[in-house]
């Protein structure tokens, strides 16, 4: 019985070899692509944010330079 398992596993075993050689390979390729599929969308994620700020920061000088609007409305109504 012994013999017929250890024949067995002799012609099995390059196949088994082989597969699990194939299995590595596509999990190597599975990690690799998570890998650049996540430091794609951490730069998506970077110039979302940092084209984000660049609006606020726009609004903000614009605002800034608008001047205090309750203070224009108050000039305006004294000068009437």
């Amino acid at each position: 019985m012994s013999a017929l398992l250890a024949a067995l596993w002799g012609r099995v075993s390059g196949w088994v070899a082989g597969l699990a050689a194939a299995l590595a390979l596509l999990a190597a390729a599975w990690a690799a692509g998570r890998r650049d599929g996540r430091r794609a969308s951490e730069a998506a994620a970077l110039r979302r944010a940092a084209r984000i700020r660049e609006i606020r920061d726009a609004v903000d000088s614009d605002v800034d330079r608008a001047g205090d609007a309750a203070g224009e409305l108050r000039r305006d109504w004294r000068r009437r």
